[in-house]
């Protein structure tokens, strides 16, 4: 059941991401992997629906794998997306987008 979860949660994020349209260049799978993570408002959802008692202990767990992946697995993807993209480095968060000459 949780890798079901994730495989949605992957998917979803990654279709609404190629579904976006913009008048400049994006690279709209890291638009969609940028939007994979479901960090606090899962854990949100989760603790309302195991307070009101609507979720199973299996679900439950389920769920939790769920978050738990998609948040360890977004910035991953993205530093990879992002690497073989316009960026030269590693960075998520580009400051530039062309590179300096050294030693001038």
């Amino acid at each position: 059941m949780a890798g079901f979860l994730l495989a949605a949660a992957v998917v979803s994020k990654v279709a609404a991401g190629w579904s976006y349209t913009s008048q400049a260049p994006t690279n709209r799978l890291a638009v969609g992997l940028g939007m994979m993570r479901r960090d606090e408002e899962g854990l949100i959802f989760l603790g309302l629906g195991t307070q009101t008692g609507v979720l199973s202990p299996s679900l439950e767990a389920a769920i939790l794998q769920m978050v738990m992946g998609t948040t360890f697995l977004a910035p991953v993807l993205l530093r990879l997306v992002l690497a073989v993209g316009q960026w030269p480095s590693l960075s998520l968060c580009p400051c530039r987008t062309t590179a300096v000459p050294r030693g001038r």
